[in-house]
């Protein structure tokens, strides 16, 4: 899913996808840094990304800190579920 949506979306809001098996069996992703706390900037940071990719909310989706990190130092999304929702 995540290669299909990679090749989809390719954006730098998303941690790329560098190499997948066509099949789904295997996938590449570079290794981010792991995001302390929410802070005063992930409420802005999911607006934004809501906006840039056409989506109607993240409402139901599980996007927090633990799927997002930090990847040549912005944040990025890591778990790709909220768009395949």
């Amino acid at each position: 899913m995540e290669r299909r949506l990679w090749e989809q979306y390719h954006t730098t809001w998303l941690v790329p996808v560098t190499a997948a098996e066509r099949r789904g069996q295997w996938l590449v992703m570079p290794r981010g840094q792991p995001i302390e706390s929410g802070g005063d900037w992930l409420e802005d940071w999911t607006e934004g990304f809501v906006d840039a990719h056409n989506l109607g909310s993240t409402h139901g989706h599980d996007l927090g800190v633990d799927n997002i990190v930090l990847l040549e130092d912005q944040p990025r999304l890591c778990d790709y579920g909220v768009l395949s929702g």
